[in-house]
């Protein structure tokens, strides 16, 4: 297959500033033969069969998790007026990031995120590995405290005392995920991709239809809050920015484009943007409609404890937890290859023997279970996840990549999307850092 060819990057076709990138360590500038640090998937190695709506599909894929709960919660925090904006200024600020992204990648040509981080300097590289680890552990987390939430829920129901703990939860959901968790390769989880997309979306009319029933149901009037401060919004920022981040695929999306939908790759993230905003919106809007400042950070789980039994709590509950047993192992997978490519340079997922990945998968995933029971607090989690990785792969990393590519060219839009990241990454995680110093 095309897709699986692998080229080797050409220093000798492109600028100075991104022939030092690929210089290996301890090599000097001067050498007139420089060592390739890495082999990197081309543009023109890989198949051109993805559709423009196809792609604006993915993009969404990857972007959409069960963090779509914890939205009501964020627009609880900065109100009716103020939520819905930071999450537009947010989503335009990612639109220029994908912008910045797509502009790399026709550059570059290569074709993976990771490839692209790879040319970044030293420190960058590093920086980029670890928030990048970082972000698919905390990630996945996330996702089993939710799908935990979800079974605590239908446990109660059902009268099953044993799963009434979280360790207890936690490992179910990890022991169903392990064998799923050993695939090798992404075309082995791409049944898994199109019921996930199905599936959280069906999620969140769901949730927007137990919403508005609860509101017409409620006798006391809720009343929406006319201010907020910025502290509250630093604190929604993180929440907000976990649904931003589909990163890691869009390289890989531009380069299976169709040739024909290449000329429209931009509109690629403006498209999946605007339909992620409406989605999410009407989550946040209806779970704070129907519960005001009495919401919390998972607005399925409050649901089902206000609303009982029923057929349409139950069909969301399954479906959450369907979802996140299908979408784990595509976290997984790329954490996988993270690891790999840190501790074995040149070694892929394919290299390793069934007891390497067995041992692999097995280790990951218990890191992910104590990464839950150190963390079980969905609000905590999100924030950290947001503010330490989300932000910074969102808007710091894609800016210093704009800036090898186009060095000259509108240089102001690389500065202004990387201090912008700073400076809600800085802000968020010092609000943070008050919020759990601050006495009780």
């Amino acid at each position: 297959m095309a897709a699986n060819k692998i080229a080797f990057w050409n220093a000798d076709d492109h600028d100075d500033g991104l022939r030092k990138t690929l210089l290996e360590e301890g090599q000097k500038e001067g050498e007139t033969t420089p060592r390739i640090k890495r082999s990197l998937t081309m543009i023109d190695n890989v198949e051109e069969t993805l559709t423009f709506w196809g792609a604006v599909g993915s993009l969404l894929v990857s972007m959409l998790g069960p963090g779509i709960v914890a939205y009501p919660f964020a627009v609880h925090l900065c109100g009716y007026i103020a939520g819905p904006a930071v999450l537009i200024i947010l989503s335009a600020l990612a639109c220029e990031s994908y912008g910045a992204l797509l502009r790399c990648t026709k550059k570059m040509q290569v074709a993976s995120y990771d490839g692209l981080l790879s040319l970044l300097p030293a420190g960058w590289g590093y920086a980029a590995n670890a928030s990048l680890g970082v972000l698919l552990i905390l990630a996945t987390t996330m996702y089993i405290i939710v799908a935990a939430n979800t079974l605590g829920a239908m446990a109660l129901q059902m009268g099953a005392d044993w799963l009434a703990s979280n360790a207890a939860r936690f490992a179910v959901l990890l022991l169903v995920m392990f064998p799923l968790c050993l695939t090798r390769t992404i075309s082995g989880l791409a049944a898994a991709t199109s019921f996930c997309f199905g599936a959280i979306v069906v999620v969140a009319l769901l949730v927007v239809w137990l919403c508005t029933k609860q509101v017409a149901d409620t006798v006391q009037e809720i009343a929406a809050v006319e201010y907020t401060t910025p502290e509250l919004v630093l604190h929604a920022i993180p929440i907000f920015a976990t649904s931003l981040f589909g990163h890691m695929n869009f390289p890989r999306l531009y380069a299976e484009l169709e040739a024909g939908a290449k000329d429209r790759a931009e509109a690629i993230p403006v498209t999946a943007m605007v339909l992620l905003c409406i989605l999410l919106l009407a989550v946040g809007l209806a779970g704070y409609a129907a519960f005001g400042d009495g919401v919390q950070d998972d607005i399925l789980g409050q649901l089902a404890v206000v609303q009982g039994e029923g057929y349409v709590i139950g069909t969301t509950q399954t479906l959450v937890l369907m979802f996140t047993i299908c979408k784990t192992p595509l976290l997984v997978f790329p954490l996988r290859g993270l690891v790999v490519a840190v501790l074995s340079p040149g070694k892929k997922l394919d290299d390793l023997k069934v007891w390497q990945n067995v041992l692999l998968a097995a280790v990951l995933l218990i890191i992910v279970y104590g990464s839950a029971l150190l963390l079980p607090d969905l609000d905590l989690v999100m924030t950290i996840l947001g503010a330490v990785c989300v932000i910074p792969l969102t808007f710091i990393f894609p800016a210093r990549l704009l800036q090898l590519a186009e060095p000259s060219k509108c240089p102001w839009r690389s500065a202004l999307l990387g201090t912008v990241g700073a400076l809600i990454s800085a802000l968020s995680l010092y609000e943070f850092y008050k919020a759990q110093t601050a006495p009780q």
